[in-house]
């Protein structure tokens, strides 16, 4: 007989997903294969390719230089950081869990320029007065509970006019679940909507065929402005 309630059985938000054993473990869940896995790169190969046209996008995007700081939240386990820190940027990135904070410093390997924290002491940072260069966000978002409080989090965190470059599914958030059996949730709450709540929009970009056949994902470019939804 199964003795439990409906809100027992009914999924929730299931993080656990997100915390890796090890330095593998760490690589997968950060950059899977591609959904649908027959169908795009595996990945190694987003790993590789994906890692590459990104920071080169968002060089170009954001306008870094370096000794710039420049805020990826949701580092995973550290491959945009450690591509920044080559470039003579600092780093700042936020994780939920200390395995994958851990795994990240372990990957980028550069104590001079990368810092890892979780959200809430990079929160302590924000109001002791921290504010960055440009911020990222790559894969990230779409998997949150709260997309607001994280975008919220993120323009807090930057300073006047600076971009913000984000990285998601096209439209929809998907986020893991626990409830009788684990389950990914693909929902109709417009991640990009919220987040011209809190930005201004610069720029959209398209994946190229061979990293995103099936035409899944998208990157928008933001500034910190001035916007009447915003709520500082």
């Amino acid at each position: 007989m199964n003795n439990l309630t409906a809100d027992q059985t009914k999924p929730q938000y299931h993080p656990q997903v997100f915390d890796p054993h090890d330095m593998t473990d760490a690589k997968q869940i950060s950059l899977p294969d591609y959904p649908a896995e027959s169908e795009g790169p595996k990945s190694s190969e987003r790993w590789e390719k994906e890692t590459k046209f990104l920071v080169e996008k968002m060089l170009t995007e954001l306008n870094l230089a370096p000794g710039q700081w420049v805020l990826d939240y949701g580092c995973g386990a550290g491959r945009i950081a450690k591509a920044l820190c080559e470039k003579k940027l600092f780093v700042i990135g936020v994780e939920l869990t200390e395995n994958m904070r851990k795994y990240a410093i372990e990957y980028v390997n550069d104590p001079q320029r990368f810092i890892c924290v979780s959200p809430e002491m990079f929160a302590e940072l924000v109001n002791t007065g921290l504010r960055v260069d440009a911020a990222c966000s790559v894969w990230c978002v779409h998997h949150c509970p709260d997309p607001d409080q994280v975008y919220r989090a993120i323009r807090g965190g930057m300073k006047f006019n600076a971009k913000f470059f984000n990285v998601n599914n096209r439209k929809t958030r998907v986020i893991p679940t626990m409830g009788t059996e684990f389950r990914w949730i693909e929902d109709e709450i417009n991640i990009w909507r919220i987040a011209d709540a809190y930005f201004g929009l610069c720029n959209t970009i398209i994946f190229p065929p061979d990293l995103d056949p099936k035409e899944r994902f998208i990157i928008r470019t933001y500034m910190r402005t001035i916007v009447p939804e915003a709520k500082d």
